[in-house]
């Protein structure tokens, strides 16, 4: 998972119908309360969901952290680039749904408001329904101090300001969004290039008639964008008008969309007595389309939309993204491995061996893996012991009497069978893949680790004396009391261990000796580093039957050569 601290991002809100009162020329600039320290935005890391699934729960959620507990967060949650493909919020419990969208279910986008808890109960409750075809899809989640009549469109990665002004010229509407700034952006009249970003609108402004950044003033027939990363772009020229003759006659509507337009019937016309018409305005009417007016005949204008986003990123806010595969055949099986160090295990020594999936999976009763030691008609099988919930389950395979084999391996890649049990996707719930990797492939077994069982003889042990360790070390130089035995052969040499984590993580050698008294002492060298070292011994005995690597440390010691 991704952890996002204090993120700039572009990105888009839905905007509220609640109008906001501004003077003619000054706009306030959007403000919340004041921020908490260290705010944080945990991102899962990528899953897959097989094709048509229903309310699919995720492998894991994404988390807000370091907010207030009054704090009121604007959260906004987006899915895109796989059609067909959903998700839903069952668990809304203190949050309000943004203007304009009438469910929490089936969504491709969705904004609302409300506590850091609230909202994360909101996302650890949200679940995906697939598409029916194989592709990716990308879920966004982005969260921000809520600020008045202020939202984010992830489609577009922009913020909306919804500003109530009724009568307002579009000349002062102009310069009022170009002096606004938002999260360290500047602001200008709302640019609208797609039918999806015109639908935001239409369903989160309240009002009708209200000024947008359209205008052919500089060249009659030729609307351009005003402001923003579209400047300068033209939306529509007018076929009958090419040559900016600037009429102030009425000229017909016929033209040329580029990229995206919305006039209503039988406009753009430029039809208002000797002035003509420069300035466009959207919600035209009561309706959802575009209209030309003269910048005077503002009398039925409500308001305007200030749009803020860039090529820069806006500060004081987190976002982050999750890939779904939505793939027939996901849970496949990428590795197979051990933590044990290459070595000679015998009877009685457990092997544990780790298989690790693409994806999380869930397991129910007892798959096993079928390894391929021979000499004992009961066969060597490794059977389920952990890992259900995360993407790698371990199995155990304790050795036998009579067991032999040069290179530890799974006999197939069918060797990982349910055994009544089941391995299913966390996300989803449908059947792992179980076919293993070839067992010539560096990501078996075999390939990827040495492992050798011999039941010649008995496994020696060994272990250190703890009385007789220091706590503390001075020096990086340790001698390590041990005591060393095995059933029916002597010991060949006893090697000391450490690592710097009680799991043992990354164990290193550290030193050896080859004397077969026990008990006896063999010296380690520790790293120049000042810390908690874990320590074991593993013996091997005449016959190179090596001790299994233990699941804890026999004990440990702190190295501080630093004067006090």
């Amino acid at each position: 998972m991704t952890v996002v601290a204090r993120r700039t991002r572009r990105f888009l809100t839905s905007l509220l119908g609640t109008a906001l009162v501004a003077s003619l020329l000054t706009i306030a600039t959007p403000s919340g309360p004041a921020k908490a320290a260290g705010e944080t935005l945990v991102t899962p890391a990528a899953t897959r969901i097989v094709p048509s699934s229903s309310n699919a729960a995720l492998s894991d959620d994404f988390n807000i952290a370091g907010y207030l507990s009054t704090d009121t967060l604007l959260t906004t949650v987006s899915l895109t680039g796989h059609s067909g493909t959903t998700f839903s919020i069952p668990t809304t419990t203190g949050l309000t749904l943004g203007f304009g969208y009438s469910s929490w279910t089936g969504r491709t986008e969705l904004s609302f408001t409300g506590n850091q808890a609230n909202t994360n109960n909101a996302l650890d409750s949200m679940t995906v329904s697939t598409g029916a075809t194989s592709g990716t899809a990308i879920l966004t989640v982005s969260t921000t101090l809520s600020a008045a009549n202020t939202y984010y469109y992830a489609a577009t990665g922009r913020f909306y300001q919804a500003v109530a002004s009724s009568g307002i010229m579009w000349t002062s509407a102009n310069t009022a969004a170009t002096n606004a700034t938002y999260k360290g952006r500047p602001g200008y009249l709302v640019t609208i290039t797609s039918a999806d970003e015109q639908n935001f609108l239409n369903n989160n402004v309240s009002g009708n008639n209200i000024w947008i950044g359209l205008t052919d003033k500089d060249c009659e027939g030729t609307w351009k964008w005003q402001g923003g990363p579209e400047a300068g772009q033209t939306a529509f020229q007018a076929t009958n008008n090419t040559g900016c003759n600037n009429t102030t006659s009425a000229y017909s509507s016929a033209g040329t969309t580029n990229v995206y337009a919305n006039w209503c019937g039988g406009e753009p016309n430029n039809s208002d007595g000797a002035t003509g018409e420069d300035m466009a305005v959207t919600k035209w009417s009561g309706g959802t389309c575009w209209n030309d007016l003269r910048d005077g005949n503002s009398s039925n204008v409500s308001g305007y939309v200030i749009e803020y986003g860039d090529s820069q990123a806006f500060t004081d806010f987190l976002a982050g993204n999750m890939t779904i595969a939505v793939s027939t055949t996901p849970g496949t099986i990428a590795s197979v491995t051990s933590d044990l160090l290459n070595g000679t295990y015998g009877r009685g020594q457990n092997i544990d061996i780790k298989v690790n999936f693409t994806d999380p999976v869930n397991v129910t009763g007892s798959p096993r893996l079928t390894l391929d030691a021979t000499g004992n008609d009961n066969g060597a099988v490794a059977t389920y012991l952990s890992g259900s919930g995360t993407s790698t389950l371990v199995f155990r395979y304790t050795v036998l009497e009579g067991h032999t084999d040069s290179d530890l391996n799974y006999t197939s890649t069918s060797a990982l069978s349910l055994n009544g049990g089941t391995i299913t996707l966390v996300s989803g719930g449908a059947n792992a893949t179980l076919t293993l990797p070839a067992t010539s492939a560096s990501e078996s077994l075999g390939g990827s680790k040495n492992l050798v069982i011999s039941t010649t003889t008995d496994a020696p042990s060994s272990s250190i004396t703890a009385a007789s360790l220091a706590a503390y070390t001075t020096s990086a130089s340790v001698s390590i009391p041990y005591t060393a035995s095995d059933p029916s052969t002597t010991i060949r040499s006893v090697t000391a261990f450490y690592s710097t984590s009680s799991s043992l993580t990354s164990p290193q050698q550290c030193g050896t000796t080859t004397s077969a008294t026990s008990p006896n002492t063999v010296t380690c060298t520790l790293p120049a580093t000042n810390t908690t070292y874990y320590l074991y011994t593993r013996a091997t005995d005449a016959a190179g039957v090596q001790e299994a690597a233990p699941v804890s440390a026999d004990d440990s010691i702190i190295l501080d050569t630093t004067a006090p």
